[in-house]
């Protein structure tokens, strides 16, 4: 019996961040699910044209989310 296989279990797979399991049912099934391999093509695609931007956070940005992280740890301890 073949897993249902869902868009998080291919974006998983896409990022190498899938179970064995998931890994291996995707693998082995790939060729015969076609909206699969097009799902991944569009994540690849996404990805490419992301990675064409050249921007970074401003360093004032940085500081506030890692206050606010800090305090939130500080806080659930």
């Amino acid at each position: 019996m073949i897993k249902f296989i869902t868009q998080a279990d291919l974006l998983l797979y896409f990022y190498q961040e899938a179970s064995s399991e998931i890994t291996k049912t995707i693998e082995e099934n790939l060729a015969s699910h076609p909206q699969w391999q097009s799902y991944l093509d569009s994540l690849k695609s996404i990805s490419a044209d992301c990675d064409q931007f050249e921007f970074s956070p401003n360093s004032t940005t940085c500081s506030i989310i890692l206050e606010k992280s800090r305090s939130y740890l500080e806080h659930s301890i």
